[in-house]
């Protein structure tokens, strides 16, 4: 619930159509006068423009993916690894669909990665999560596995650990598993924004050593700086840096 509340208020639009609401209501009731409603619509809106913009969401989003190297899959950085933990992401229970089409993007690309990690150097792999959905007997886990193992990694080299809907209830999960005791270091794979989150719930929580990996970028390209017409893409990247600025503080104030 609270999550999918930050992912509502994160949102530019939503940010937008809110505050036109309340604006309105205080007009209403004769809280403020008509000049504060037209600077404050003023406002939202070019804010609202500016987060549909390639470099101004570019901007938001520099300081989240530039804070940790990006990791091949060939570097020796994370070699030195006993072992991999690849987080959970999203994964749609629908049959009649393709498999690729049951995962979505950050699912895929974490997933995919450890594949390539794992052909460069075989090693054990974690995958963790449980049920996502309101379908309890779900577990996000046993859908990884079984995908990479059709990729071809061999199912005695993947521990599934089918609990946590969230990164910390991932890691107390992983932590609770009997062979961890064994591990010195892991190798981290979650997407790039995630990355401060996940190293302050490893300081908390765990003493193992970690090489973090990250995948999902969103930064892929350097847009020159100009004002052009809205792109939902860049409101969609906006939103996510909004979201994990705001995740980062939470976690920094209340972990």
């Amino acid at each position: 619930m609270i999550k999918e509340a930050a992912h509502i208020l994160t949102s530019p639009i939503n940010q937008t159509l809110i505050i036109f609401a309340v604006i309105a209501l205080l007009y209403w009731r004769n809280v403020v006068t008509k000049i504060t409603v037209w600077i404050t619509i003023g406002i939202t809106l070019l804010w609202l423009y500016l987060c549909a913009q390639p470099f101004f969401s570019q901007m938001l989003m520099a300081p989240i993916e530039q804070e940790f190297a990006s990791v091949k899959a060939s570097d020796k950085s994370w070699q030195n690894a006993d072992a991999i933990w690849v987080l959970a992401c999203l994964h749609y229970k629908n049959p009649a669909l393709p498999d690729v089409s049951r995962w979505n993007h950050c699912s895929l690309q974490r997933l995919v990665h450890t594949y390539q990690m794992f052909q460069e150097k075989p090693s054990l792999i974690y995958v963790s999560g449980g049920a996502f959905t309101e379908d309890k007997d779900f577990s996000y886990a046993i859908e990884a596995k079984a995908f990479l193992v059709r990729l071809g990694v061999p199912e005695t080299m993947i521990k599934v650990v089918d609990k946590g809907t969230n990164t910390k209830e991932e890691l107390i999960g992983l932590l609770a598993e009997p062979s961890i005791a064994k591990i010195n270091k892991l190798a981290i794979v979650s997407s790039s924004s995630h990355g401060r989150r996940l190293h302050k719930l490893m300081e908390l929580n765990s003493h193992l050593e970690f090489q973090f990996v990250p995948v999902e970028h969103f930064n892929l390209s350097n847009p020159s700086i100009g004002l052009g017409w809205p792109s939902i893409n860049s409101i969609k990247k906006s939103q996510r840096a909004i979201y994990t600025y705001f995740a980062n503080l939470e976690i920094a104030l209340f972990e």
